[in-house]
């Protein structure tokens, strides 16, 4: 786990217009109300003041049906097509299967990843076809995350990570799986993911086909409440 957190600050007046030649000595750090130490600190202005955005789409297989992913990957497309020379941002695509998350080169070119789509080869099964448990599906989508996350704590800013799926399962259909030790990991893994998202400045957003939730026609059932 990383032992650092980077944070961008905008500062701006009441009027909410930027305000320039502040220094270090003029912020205060806290955690739980406690002063911390600042590492270290740099003031950008101008056009450099924005920290640096990169978007990554990331194609689930290993916990998407074969209907959804190939929605996805359309939907995906149509996006990159509206704008094949020129993105707002550096995009890359990834894919997650049972081996990881195999992460693209980013582009702002649209018909580059457009290209890099077409390559994706789309799996014989994928939803239900791995050997085991949810629990275990919960586990590589949540290490091969994980790892993604430490890869991208150094790199200079801010990253939009949009999942294209509907994410690990929940365990949350039966008695939870396995023994009070893996329930103990299963949190431990968690915590760990969370506190790298802070570390690598991520946010995510989880983006679905509208077949998510349903099954066979009707509304799926998909957060049952507690027992």
């Amino acid at each position: 786990m990383a032992e650092h957190i980077i944070l961008d600050v905008v500062v701006t007046d009441a009027s909410g217009k930027p305000v320039s030649g502040l220094q270090e000595k003029d912020f205060t750090l806290r955690n739980n109300q406690q002063p911390q130490q600042i590492a270290s600190f740099q003031a950008v202005e101008g056009r450099t003041a924005k920290p640096p955005v990169h978007v990554i789409f990331m194609l689930d297989v290993l916990n998407n049906s074969l209907q959804d992913l190939a929605h996805e990957l359309r939907a995906v497309e149509k996006y990159l097509a509206q704008n094949r020379e020129q993105l707002s941002f550096p995009v890359s695509i990834a894919v997650l299967t049972d081996t990881g998350i195999d992460l693209g080169q980013p582009s702002r070119v649209g018909n580059t990843l457009i290209g890099q789509l077409k390559k994706i080869r789309m799996p014989l099964a994928t939803l239900g076809s791995l050997e085991g448990s949810n629990a275990r599906r919960f586990h590589l989508s949540v290490q091969s995350l994980t790892k993604l996350v430490t890869d991208q704590e150094d790199v200079p800013g801010r990253v939009i990570l949009i999942w294209m799926g509907p994410g690990w399962p929940l365990l949350s259909d039966g008695p939870y799986p396995g023994t009070t030790m893996d329930k103990r990991n299963f949190f431990g893994e968690i915590l760990n993911l969370s506190s790298g998202f802070l570390d690598a400045q991520i946010t995510m957003d989880a983006v679905s086909s509208p077949n998510l939730m349903r099954e066979n026609g009707r509304p799926r059932d998909y957060y049952k409440p507690s027992q």
